[in-house]
């Protein structure tokens, strides 16, 4: 899940590694012509921070943490959290609320220009890919994208919304594919469904 901020003078990526509770979020810059070593971002805790996603005007990093919401809370689910750019370096994370993280795990956050933030829940065997829109600034209850995108009985994750919202890319392990987990695509139509999505070849 690697991602640059539109500068293009940083990249960020995860690193699973059971020394950093299964995953931390590693960023590389360049710097006189080079990219340096990674390091590990400075987010502040010590959690699992996964998958990154920046916005395209750079002002927000998006990304799953196991991170608990509440100060007392024992119960770390993977959740999505954001932080908002300030100047050079990234704010704190601001859990994005319980009405649109859910129960199981959330992964993968992406968001479109216009704020629809598309992710994909996992319970089990079974992923699908939902969206949420915001209201007020309050990111609402997951949407799912339906049986055009998502094949009932499979795993369907690792989205990404295009920026304008026209299509989206997702990695599937369903019947019919090339082998393992393959790279769809489905585009959205005039009257705002999706078509049915597509193997990538």
């Amino acid at each position: 899940t690697g991602v640059f901020h539109p500068n293009m003078k940083e990249f960020y990526y995860t690193a699973e590694s059971q020394h950093r509770h299964g995953g931390t979020i590693m960023v590389s810059k360049f710097k006189n012509g080079v990219w340096t070593i990674p390091k590990p971002s400075k987010i502040p805790g010590d959690y699992r921070e996964i998958d990154p996603f920046i916005t395209q005007d750079g002002s927000k990093l998006f990304f799953s943490s196991s991170r608990t919401a509440k100060e007392n809370d024992t119960i770390r689910n993977i959740d999505m959290w954001m932080m908002p750019r300030k100047g050079d370096s990234w704010g704190e994370p601001i859990h994005l609320g319980e009405e649109v993280n859910t129960k199981d795990a959330d992964w993968f956050p992406t968001v479109s220009n216009k704020g629809t933030l598309v992710f994909s829940p996992s319970s089990g065997r079974e992923s699908s890919i939902v969206y949420s829109i915001q209201k007020n600034g309050v990111y609402q209850k997951p949407i799912t994208f339906g049986k055009n995108v998502n094949s009932e009985k499979a795993y369907n994750y690792d989205p990404l919304i295009a920026p304008d919202e026209s299509f989206l890319i997702f990695s599937s392990r369903r019947e019919g594919g090339l082998g393992g987990p393959d790279l769809y695509i489905c585009f959205k139509k005039d009257d705002g469904t999706w078509a049915e999505a597509k193997n990538m070849g």
